[in-house]
């Protein structure tokens, strides 16, 4: 479960019926946490650039909130469980044939030791609210750029994660600084041939790893190098040694 301040649903009420209350079809996202994440250590929590299209296009902030509502976007019963349920599925969204959730899940394996990493990771992107198909655009992105810094700011107070993960070649630069957070990158990481660099800094206490987005690029050398960032940076998920 992710904890919700009221602060949140004022956020989104002003992204949704604010900042894009004259745009139609977009599907808003709200961050998500494995059920032992919070149990655990609270290690990783990954920032994707925005999702390809979500749960609902409503823009009724009250519904996207109610934990009775199936179609609510907070705190759902399947929680990153999904990504799991859908490795393989023959119809919609197949998690394997995402760069992204295969990176991902390639560095939750070896941090925490299980074949269930999903319940120990936490997942949120910088854009909260996307077309159905494809990256929100350039004035898009504009329009909800001042807000969903708001939001993701929470969503760290929130999560309180150990270690954030970038997977957004740059477009994280926009949000940053926000509270407190800079662009800082003391020390980077090359794979690839020294093609892409991975470079990470630490701020507020937290370790901020800056990457790309996975597509089209040499994954486990992408996974390795954050992995090898991680094991220098932090010991433990909780009680247990990485």
């Amino acid at each position: 479960m992710v904890p919700v301040p009221n602060q949140y649903k004022h956020l989104y009420n002003k992204l949704l019926n604010g900042d894009l209350k004259n745009e139609v079809g977009l599907h808003p996202f709200f961050c998500q946490a494995g059920d032992k994440y919070l149990n655990t250590g609270k290690i990783l929590l990954f920032i994707g650039k925005s999702v390809n299209g979500w749960v609902t296009e409503s823009k009724d902030v009250n519904e996207l909130f109610d934990p009775q509502n199936e179609n609510r976007i907070v705190n759902r019963d399947d929680q990153l469980v999904w990504v799991k349920n859908h490795e393989g599925s023959k119809e919609g969204y197949n998690t394997n044939r995402s760069a992204f959730w295969r990176v991902i899940k390639a560095i939750s394996k070896e941090i925490t030791h299980t074949n269930e990493w999903y319940r120990y990771v936490a997942w949120s992107n910088l854009y909260k609210a996307s077309p159905k198909d494809g990256l929100p655009s350039k004035s898009l992105r504009k329009k909800q750029l001042e807000t969903c810094k708001d939001i993701l700011l929470l969503d760290f107070d929130s999560l309180k994660p150990d270690c954030v993960v970038f997977l957004t070649s740059n477009w994280e630069d926009s949000f940053l600084p926000i509270g407190g957070y800079t662009n800082d990158r003391n020390q980077c990481q090359e794979w690839d041939n020294q093609k892409y660099q991975t470079c990470y800094g630490r701020c507020n206490g937290r370790l901020m790893i800056h990457s790309q987005a996975p597509g089209g690029k040499k994954e486990q050398e992408h996974a390795d190098a954050i992995v090898e960032i991680i094991k220098k940076n932090v010991t433990k998920v909780g009680s247990r040694a990485i």
